[in-house]
């Protein structure tokens, strides 16, 4: 589990309704989301995952 805050507000006026998240927000999720997914895809492992129990069984 991974979580973070950041603050997209240029003008520094909080409840206006102004925000940079297209600009800001969004755009540095996504990287750092790609750069952390990378990391684990290369990560060794000492125990590999069993996640078997989470299959779903299609008819």
């Amino acid at each position: 589990m991974l979580s973070a805050c950041i603050y997209v507000n240029k003008d520094e006026v909080l409840n206006d309704n102004k925000y940079e998240y297209t600009e800001t927000g969004y755009p540095f999720f996504r990287e750092i989301g790609e750069k952390i997914y990378e990391y684990e895809l290369k990560r060794k492992r000492s125990t590999k995952p069993d996640l078997s129990q989470w299959k779903l069984k299609y008819d």
